[in-house]
């Protein structure tokens, strides 16, 4: 289905190094930037392993997906409250 979990932002707030199948993960997560992507047929495994080698990939990749996904506080509760509240004054105000 490719939807974000929580899983995953507690894996990003721990800086784990994702490895995910291809997908769009609700727009939250970006290929090669937030996490590594993984063919369905493992066709890039190869691939994969090389850029477990690589120290400095897999800490930009996990530093990146912390900071735009936990640091930034955009999919915090905080956040969802803060659109909620926002929508429901747009309902209010259009019930008025």
């Amino acid at each position: 289905m490719n939807q974000i979990s929580p899983k995953i932002f507690e894996a990003i707030s721990h800086k784990t190094a994702l490895i995910l199948f291809e997908g769009s993960y609700s727009g939250v997560i970006t290929p090669h930037k937030h996490y590594i992507p993984l063919k369905k047929d493992f066709s890039n495994v190869d691939d994969i392993f090389k850029i477990l080698q690589d120290d400095d990939k897999l800490d930009s990749i996990t530093n990146t997906a912390f900071n735009d996904c936990i640091a930034s506080g955009k999919y915090s509760y905080q956040a969802l409250i803060t659109q909620f509240d926002a929508a429901i004054g747009r309902f209010l105000e259009q019930a008025g």
